[in-house]
């Protein structure tokens, strides 16, 4: 019982530790200032920041955009597609010239 105690301690200190802080989010956004950047929720383990309107999830040293539902199910339909801007890619232009290998797939070597 007392180990899982001492492993569950150390899991939320490691979480407290790399909490990301604003000058990281500041260089995350890659601002030279701190204008338009804000902390809006400090949670210890994690934070949400805010850069022109747009939420970031910060935690163990990593940041993530934070969309509405709305917003999500719009990214993850599939894109509309023109049929004249379709390009058809021939596989058989893709081989590699074979007459410059060995039939072992190894290259040939010519002494000059």
């Amino acid at each position: 019982m007392k180990k899982s105690l001492y492993i569950l301690g150390g899991i939320i200190l490691l979480f407290i530790i790399t909490n990301p802080s604003i000058s990281a989010f500041k260089a995350y956004i890659g601002s030279n200032t701190y204008s338009g950047l804000k902390r809006t929720t400090n949670l210890f383990v994690c934070s949400i920041y805010k850069h022109n309107g747009v939420n970031y999830f910060g935690v163990v040293g990593n940041f993530f955009d934070i969309q509405k539902s709305n917003e999500v199910k719009n990214t993850l339909s599939a894109p509309k597609v023109d049929s004249t801007e379709k390009t058809i890619i021939d596989s058989t232009e893709m081989r590699p010239d074979t007459s410059k290998y060995t039939s072992d797939g190894l290259p040939i070597l010519r002494k000059k």
